[in-house]
């Protein structure tokens, strides 16, 4: 069984629970490309939403990038 992620999100809140931004990206998967009828019904990913997603490395370099601005941006909020 591999453990890799295809969806990765985060929703930073501020000191009231209020969500002050948002992030989401689909990470391609390095091994069993194609999302079975089981990872369907679990996650409403099929394989059509996985043709434009991005190499895993790409995908944590960009949702680092968002942090780093986010933290940046919105350092009193958090």
């Amino acid at each position: 069984m591999y453990k890799i992620f295809i969806d990765l999100e985060m929703n930073p809140i501020d000191k009231k629970y209020k969500e002050i931004d948002h992030y989401s990206n689909y990470i391609k998967p390095e091994y069993n490309e194609t999302i079975t009828r089981k990872i369907h019904l679990l996650t409403g990913i099929n394989n059509e939403t996985l043709k434009e997603a991005v190499h895993i490395k790409d995908g944590i370099h960009s949702f680092l990038s968002w942090c780093e601005d986010i933290c940046g941006k919105s350092n009193k909020k958090l």
